[in-house]
């Protein structure tokens, strides 16, 4: 397991490092969009959240 580090380099950029890897001067959006990135699993459990208009209706049902 390798540590990830957010460095803040001045009022509106960051640096993520993990192991010998680094970016440079990120905005913040980018920032958390790489850190969701290299945390997220190769096939991710939040996807079974998407589904038909039906499939939801049937969710919603069964649980009644």
């Amino acid at each position: 397991m390798e540590k990830i580090i957010i460095e803040r380099c001045g009022r509106s950029c960051f640096n993520v490092i993990q192991g010998d890897k680094y970016s440079d001067q990120l905005g913040f959006e980018e920032m958390l969009g790489l850190i969701a990135a290299l945390t997220m699993p190769k096939e991710p459990p939040c996807i079974h959240w998407m589904k038909t208009k039906q499939d939801h209706e049937d969710w919603r049902n069964f649980r009644l």
